[in-house]
This record gives C-alpha cells, structure tokens and sequence, in this order.
C-alpha cells in the first residue's frame, strides 16, 4: 500500500512565495476570533478611516468636476458672445453700446458662477455633515 503524504503546511507554501529573509520573522495571521478586543476596534477603525479616505477623494474630484462645469459653461457663454458680435455688427451701433453688452455679460457671468459655486458649496457641505451624523438636518 502506498504511503500516505502527509498535508504541507501553511508557513510551508509562504516559503515558496517569500524570499528566506522575510521568512524568518513571519508569523501566520491570527484569525479575528482570536484577537483581543483593542486589536479588532483598530481594525475596524482602519476600515473605516480607508472608507472615509475614499469617500473624501470621490467627493473631492466630484466637486473639482462640478466646478470645471460651471467655469466651463461661463467661457462657453463669453465664446458665444464673442461670435454673435463679429456675425452681427450692427447690433452694437456704438462702442460705447458694445462695452455695455459686454460689462453686462460679465456681470451675468459672474452671477452665473457665483450661484453655482454656493450651490456646489451647499451640496459639499451637507454630504459632509451626512457622513459625520448619517442624516441631512
């Protein structure tokens, strides 16, 4: 009758993996029903901290995104300006018309931005405040 070979161990196949100086100060990891109480509040608190992380860069590039839109749509607006004067000329008789067409558009502009940095403001702020108190007030 065949031998039976017996079961290679776990630390046996790490040292097939992990160079022989890493070896030597490995230990196998602790299942999580073994740990004392502070070790596994610290693992779950490294949890969530990684989450948090995470949620505050999406939310970071979000709002980077929400305002390269409202920039956007404001030079987009001044481009559209800008054209409808060279196509139409005689819309703006005199000079003195032109830089009041164009110090309004400005202003508008400046609204329109304004208006849409308060409501990405708004949005930032309450997300935050869900994420500390898990409801919006």
């Amino acid at each position: 009758m065949p031998e039976s070979i017996p079961p290679i161990p776990f630390q046996s196949h790490l040292r097939l993996l992990l160079p022989p100086d890493s070896f030597s100060s490995f230990q196998p990891p602790t299942p999580s029903s073994e740990l004392p109480a502070s070790n596994k509040s610290c693992i779950t608190l490294s949890i969530i901290s990684t989450r948090t992380a995470n949620m505050a860069r999406h939310q970071k590039r979000s709002l980077q995104s929400e305002l390269e839109k409202v920039v956007g749509n404001a030079l987009l607006a001044a481009v559209i300006g800008t054209f409808i004067y060279l196509l139409f000329p005689r819309l703006f008789e005199t000079v003195k018309t032109f830089v009041q067409i164009f110090l309004t558009a400005v202003v508008i502009q400046g609204i329109v931005i304004a208006v849409g940095l308060i409501c990405i403001l708004v949005r930032h702020m309450e997300s935050a405040q869900y994420r500390r108190t898990g409801c919006y007030a």
